[in-house]
């Protein structure tokens, strides 16, 4: 808010700007705005949304189950990354192949859950650690005593799939996401070995095989979520047609879900 306003409006010089107006853009959407963002998306609308304003919607509440994966050394700069076809059943994968490659500005991707606010809680392969603490790596975790009993089998999901709940988990979980309004992955990056295409990666496997693009429940609307810029000057025309399919099907976009 310091210096002068900065005014969003029609004048001589400016004549193609929208109707809307303001003469003052520097407070942002405010509340009221996120609010009538939101209002616009659970009364049935579309918002496209990629990186910076992807993270923006996923903070603010509007994509549930959905989160930006964290990252330490990964490093992409302006890259052009392999995706692959996770489900060719939505309208915004029509036309597509098994894969794809996109522009990445900088590398961001995403994780998917089940939950409102993530996986927190749940457990999978990945990090299972011995419970007890008791006996080498190649021993039974068990107390000293008691006869052993196998525990259920840990969930394998993929870096791209939500790790899936138990039926004590899903019990009375205020967080869970009901079946038909969970987060929908259309692509997801390629392993780490073929991630780059062209461009510069360091630290790929950060970023490998998670979601990169995303179609989030909200109300009665959608919001879909982009790593990378679909939509990048003239550079990315491979990609346009993912926003044109989503916009020309905003009221469709549930077609092909086995839950709906």
């Amino acid at each position: 808010m310091y210096g002068k306003p900065i005014p969003w409006n029609k004048k001589v010089i400016s004549t193609s700007l929208p109707i809307d107006e303001t003469d003052d853009i520097r407070p942002g959407l405010g509340q009221s705005g996120v609010a009538n963002l939101k209002r616009f998306v659970s009364d049935g609308g579309l918002l496209v949304t990629a990186q910076d304003t992807a993270k923006f919607a996923i903070d603010v509440g509007l994509a549930p189950g959905v989160s930006v994966t964290p990252t330490h050394d990964l490093k992409v700069v302006g890259s052009i990354l392999k995706t692959y076809t996770v489900d060719s059943t939505s309208p915004v994968a029509y036309g597509y192949g098994s894969s794809l490659s996109i522009y990445s500005a900088d590398g961001e991707s995403f994780n998917v859950s089940d939950q409102v606010g993530g996986d927190y809680g749940l457990t999978s392969v990945n990090d299972y650690q011995r419970v007890t603490g008791r006996g080498g790596p190649d021993e039974d975790d068990s107390p000293e005593g008691r006869p052993f009993q196998a525990p259920p089998a840990l969930p394998s999901p993929k870096p791209w799939e939500p790790i899936p709940l138990n039926e004590d988990q899903a019990r009375n979980n205020y967080f869970l996401i009901p079946q038909a309004d969970r987060p929908r992955v259309i692509l997801r990056f390629g392993d780490a070995g073929e991630l780059l295409v062209s461009g510069l990666l360091q630290s790929g496997q950060e970023m490998a095989d998670h979601a990169a693009v995303v179609d989030a429940v909200y109300g009665k609307g959608h919001v879909l979520l982009f790593a990378g810029n679909p939509i990048y000057r003239a550079y990315t025309i491979g990609t346009y047609p993912l926003v044109f399919n989503a916009v020309m099907n905003y009221d469709h976009l549930d077609t092909g879900r086995s839950d709906k």
